[in-house]
């Protein structure tokens, strides 16, 4: 296979830890205290993608007044179909100075089906 045909699917990682968008920072801290990422994907209870948090907003939020749901503190981002060329979206990713970027389809292109870093290309 040549890297020219390789698509974001070949390369997205699909094993993710997910933060439900109605958690607090204090129950997502605990969520996420096994793992060494810094940025983790949120969705709501249909499991629809509403977008990125890290951890360092999380704690922040904790540690301004913890009132905020994860879902509030998301960051909305452009997203990219399992399909879509892999050299493409590394370029993209590139210009825009992106670490990391969801994998979504569905109709509606909102099921999170991915995550796709720099680390993963």
């Amino acid at each position: 296979m040549s890297a020219m045909s390789l698509t974001v699917a070949d390369a997205m990682t699909s094993d993710l830890i997910i933060i439900p968008a109605e958690e607090t920072p204090a129950t997502a801290l605990e969520r996420i205290r096994p793992y060494t990422f810094s940025t983790y994907p949120v969705v709501d209870k249909q499991q629809h993608f509403l977008g990125l948090v890290t951890e360092a907003r999380i704690r922040r939020s904790l540690a301004e007044d913890g009132k905020h749901s994860i879902g509030e503190l998301a960051d909305k981002m452009p997203c990219l179909a399992p399909g879509y060329p892999l050299i493409r979206a590394a370029m993209s990713m590139s210009e825009t100075k992106t670490r990391q970027m969801p994998v979504v389809q569905g109709a509606e292109q909102t099921q999170l089906v991915g995550l796709l870093s720099m680390t993963d290309i």
